[in-house]
């Protein structure tokens, strides 16, 4: 999918960092990688839950693709096999593993109505099925020699084109002896003749190559390989043809790798995570092998609560304020994250917002929101004034810019902590009578006067020397409350008045 990759406060494990990946385009399965504080990398496969799932889900013929990752150098590498399940669950498999060996396997798979699918005789595979009933997630381990897998399923389709390939598509990868993973893409030129541009985004580790171009055929049957490549490369796409799973050896090394593509969709929206995920993933290099299960809730806002299992110690815990968030390209982001708080105040009004979202209201109407902002990220607070107020930001904020009687803002460099800013909203002190402008001083408001007007003041002291020399008729009435609706005091100006054009009227104003 995306990023399903959650940040687990497990007993063993450095903290991880925030998970980046993609949704394919039916919404439904979603693969991520991430590196963990102390090198470790992952992938992790999220698959949709539908609402219910019965033995005849599962009859039909499935492509495997896993990836093996251990301790021992001589035990890591990938499994291809192509499984063949009748209407009761029972199958026959042929495998194939990346050190030339193969076998066969006749048992039975079991899927409950939540989409949970074990086999006959094994203890520790575990797999999930999507919500279309095309992907399966799987992960299984071994004691001796200690190591855990990822598997992927994907389900035939009737027949394949290379047209099928059409569009963009997300990859990542992640190597068996890590600590390594990839994100890219795959832009397939459109005409269906299986040309293709990838373009990395980011690696764990080495810096991005250049772009390269290829092509990749896919057969009737749904294997895809790349022409011209020497190395031991072959995928399996799925049948709704928007999930690909690969497995791969370099030849120049050994290093056995998974490759999980995800087709891209033509937008979405943070309603397309909403619901139940089931997630497997696959973790290599320091303090690994292991491998994580999690069921989790993804609700508005995209809050995450759930059940976390692992392979060294059972249980786990999915800590507070994990979140997720998705853009409309489809790139998803998952990671911890810290309450930001953007309070209002004063006798002004205007509206506040955050560039990440969440916080976005209007103030006094409101006067305080909050959101979950991904730990380590940088924020912005605007606070828009009024017409009539000016507004400045006081609190947590790094640096403030803008100008209090437009836009304001208050910069937050890193949420490293939870994190509050307030805004302050303040009523200009002069307008012009029956008119939308409003001035700081009484010397703007009363040279923008026109012959009758009327400038209206708070009850407030100002300090400044007047020069009345307006050649209209112009009245000075002060003693107003904050919101101009009546004048029961007085406004005291601390400095020299000389009038030197047109007639002046005061009411309730002292001047000293």
């Amino acid at each position: 999918m995306f990023a399903l990759y959650l940040i687990f406060a497990l007993p063993d494990k450095a903290p991880a960092s925030i998970a980046i990946g993609s949704l394919d385009a039916d919404k439904t399965v979603s693969v991520s990688t991430s590196t963990s504080g102390n090198g470790t990398t992952k992938m992790q496969i999220a698959t949709k839950k539908a609402g219910s799932y019965s033995t005849a889900d599962l009859e039909g013929t499935w492509y495997l693709n896993g990836l093996a990752a251990s301790n021992s150098i001589y035990d890591n590498g990938w499994v291809r096999g192509t499984f063949v399940i009748d209407s009761s669950g029972n199958f026959s498999a042929n495998m194939n593993y990346s050190d030339s060996t193969s076998d066969t396997i006749n048992s039975a798979m079991s899927i409950t109505t939540d989409g949970i699918i074990t086999m006959t005789g094994s203890l520790y595979l575990h797999c999930a099925m999507d919500s279309d009933k095309t992907v399966v997630a799987c992960n299984d381990w071994w004691a001796y020699p200690t190591s855990a897998s990822l598997s992927v399923l994907t389900k035939k389709a009737g027949s394949y084109s290379t047209a099928d390939l059409s569009g963009t598509w997300y990859s990542n990868q992640l190597g068996s002896r890590g600590p390594w993973w990839k994100r890219g893409t795959v832009s397939f030129t459109p005409g269906g003749n299986g040309a293709f541009t990838y373009h990395c985004i980011a690696t764990s580790s080495d810096p991005c190559e250049s772009d390269f171009s290829g092509t990749m055929s896919l057969s009737a049957d749904g294997v895809m390989t790349i022409n011209g490549n020497p190395d031991p490369f072959q995928c399996h796409m799925d049948s709704g043809k928007t999930v690909g799973a690969c497995t791969e050896t370099w030849l120049d090394d050994g290093t056995t790798l998974i490759s999980v593509f995800t087709k891209k969709a033509d937008s979405y929206s943070a309603d397309d995570l909403l619901g139940t995920w089931y997630m497997h993933s696959l973790a290599s290099g320091p303090s690994a092998p292991y491998w994580e299960r999690d069921t989790i809730t993804i609700a508005t806002g995209g809050a995450v609560t759930g059940t976390c299992t692992w392979s060294a110690a059972g249980t786990c815990t999915i800590p507070a304020g994990v979140l997720i968030s998705i853009t409309s390209n489809g790139v998803v982001t998952i990671g911890p994250s810290l309450l930001l708080t953007a309070n209002a105040a004063g006798n002004g009004s205007g509206t506040v917002s955050s560039s990440s979202g969440g916080i976005s209201y209007t103030y006094p109407a409101l006067n305080t929101g909050s959101a979950n902002i991904f730990e380590g990220t940088a924020v912005t607070l605007t606070a828009a004034a009024a017409t009539g107020s000016t507004v400045a930001w006081t609190g947590d904020c790094s640096s403030t810019s803008g100008n209090s009687t437009s836009s304001a803002t208050c910069i937050i460099d890193t949420m490293n902590a939870p994190k509050t800013g307030t805004a302050t909203f303040t009523k200009l002190p002069v307008r012009i009578e029956g008119t939308a402008s409003y001035y700081t001083a009484i010397q703007l408001a009363y040279n923008a006067a026109t012959t009758d007007q009327t400038v209206q003041m708070h009850a407030v002291t100002f300090t400044e020397d007047l020069l009345l020399a307006n050649p209209a008729a112009v009245k000075l009435k002060g003693g107003y409350d904050t919101n101009f609706t009546s004048n029961p005091d007085f406004t005291t100006v601390h400095g020299t008045m000389t009038i030197t054009g047109g007639a002046v009227t005061l009411e309730n104003v002292i001047v000293l």
